[in-house]
């Protein structure tokens, strides 16, 4: 890989966390819903509660996927970029093009 491939990787990924994070902070970490039921239906406490489920599983893949974006900008930095996590063997540009953060080469990804 080219230090421009590594240039051009880096830029995509700082994108894609400055994405991330503003992307949680429209999905702030709900605890509570309320437990004053009184003088509403329960439709509408479980639209909240349906509501809440929605916005923390956002909130975790959200997280996820930023926490995948700083390991492939921490290994960019440290050196190792591009390298499978599972066999270390290089990990292909088509597949790092379709997915900059991936950790796996594609055999590994296919379970090969």
């Amino acid at each position: 890989m080219t230090p421009q491939d590594l240039e051009k990787f880096k830029t995509t990924l700082l994108k894609t966390k400055a994405y991330l994070e503003e992307e949680l902070g429209h999905h702030p970490m709900v605890t509570n819903m309320g437990t004053d039921v009184e003088g509403r239906s329960y439709d509408e406490e479980a639209d909240q509660a349906e509501e809440l489920t929605v916005n923390n599983a956002t909130r975790l893949s959200l997280k996820q996927r930023l926490g995948a974006v700083n390991d492939a900008l921490r290994k960019i930095d440290q050196g190792g970029y591009g390298r499978c996590e599972k066999c270390r063997g290089e990990i292909g540009m088509d597949v790092l093009e379709a997915d900059p953060e991936s950790w796996y080469c594609k055999q590994c990804k296919n379970g090969h």
